[in-house]
């Protein structure tokens, strides 16, 4: 698997030549996710709508004291607003929280560009999910021997690519099948 893993970092490098491309593209996507939601201005709404039940329950208040209504009255109404208060504090909080996620988002992008970087440049070596993510199989052909192996690589997409493995001198070349 060691000589597997170095064939498949050469196909993986020449089939993304420009990997700065593919990593800004993966962030430009990732940047668009969050910005479609406007929290700023759902939490607009809800300090409004609390506003204007504060301002009901201090005219509920005057009421009571001119002796408009009666307590029972007041004490109902004035549980109501509280119910309405207490629903839309609850909604303030969630907004609150979804808006912070998509701050913590937009800040982990730098961290996603850097492990992009790491992955792509194969440093490491290759990372098994990204070879199962494109590797459709391998075929050994008639012709190989232990010393010397070729192999038909086949891609989930694109064409299939040669590789000639020498085990002997531990090199390798890659090249698309035409």
């Amino acid at each position: 698997t060691k000589e597997l893993d170095q064939i498949m970092a050469d196909i993986f490098n020449q089939l993304a030549r420009n990997k700065q491309a593919i990593i800004d593209a993966v962030v430009t996507v990732l940047q668009s996710v969050p910005d479609e939601h406007d929290y700023a201005q759902d939490l607009r709404r809800v300090e409004e709508d609390l506003s204007a039940i504060q301002a009901k329950k201090d005219r509920l208040l005057e009421m009571s004291i001119e002796g408009i209504i009666s307590m029972a009255e007041f004490k109902q109404r004035n549980d109501g607003f509280n119910d309405q208060v207490r629903l839309l504090e609850e909604k303030r909080t969630a907004l609150q929280a979804e808006a912070e996620k998509g701050r913590r988002t937009a800040t982990q992008l730098e961290e996603i560009r850097t492990v992009l970087e790491q992955e792509l440049s194969f440093q490491n070596g290759v990372n098994s999910a990204l070879v199962t993510t494109i590797l459709d199989h391998i075929v050994v052909k008639k012709c190989s021997t232990k010393e010397v192996l070729h192999l038909d690589i086949h891609l989930k997409f694109g064409g299939p690519w040669g590789a000639v493995f020498d085990r002997e001198k531990s090199s390798f070349r890659c090249t698309p099948s035409l």
